[in-house]
């Protein structure tokens, strides 16, 4: 005669586990619905912030680097076409150069009114001569000190728009 393995239970003792147990009640249950109900909504809408502050903190990188670059393009140009003033007024693309192409820049105030648009952004260059007292004061001629601002705008609206500024003497 086969014995039977030590760990199985016979049949009498299953039936004994299964009458001792009572199962889940219509209560319980219902308490988990609402304690689910209860915790759920505020965990997906911390994920869901969370979310939108990462895509918002990246899209303002992006924009602060595409601003910078420009910038940076800007300042490695010559302060001027002229070596020593007196300097070009108006400002803006001179003689020769074509205002849609900025290639044909040789000088910082070339990019006057230059704008560009580059994943999502719009940027936007203006340069103009200020009064050496007072570095944001325009002055309608020309100066030993120029102020560059791009100025960057998100065309999907997800981010406030900012302008980066520097100011270039002679």
């Amino acid at each position: 005669m086969m014995r039977r393995p030590a760990y199985r239970l016979s049949n009498m003792a299953i039936r004994e586990i299964i009458k001792g147990s009572r199962g889940i009640s219509l209560v319980e249950i219902l308490m988990v619905i609402v304690v689910m109900a209860i915790a759920i909504p505020p965990l997906i809408s911390f994920i869901g912030s969370g979310t939108v502050k990462i895509v918002d903190s990246e899209r303002r990188m992006v924009a602060l680097g595409l601003a910078q670059g420009l910038m940076e393009e800007i300042k490695s140009q010559h302060y001027d076409e002229k070596a020593a003033p007196p300097y070009s007024y108006p400002l803006g693309p001179d003689t020769g150069e074509n205002a849609g192409d900025k290639a044909t820049f040789d000088d910082m105030d070339d990019y006057d009114g230059w704008q560009e648009s580059s994943r999502g952004f719009t940027l936007s260059v203006t340069v103009f001569y200020v009064d050496p007292a007072d570095l944001n004061t325009m002055v309608p001629s020309e100066t030993l000190h120029k102020r560059i601002a791009v100025q960057v705008h998100d065309t999907y609206g997800t981010i406030d728009d900012f302008s980066l500024v520097t100011l270039v003497a002679a």
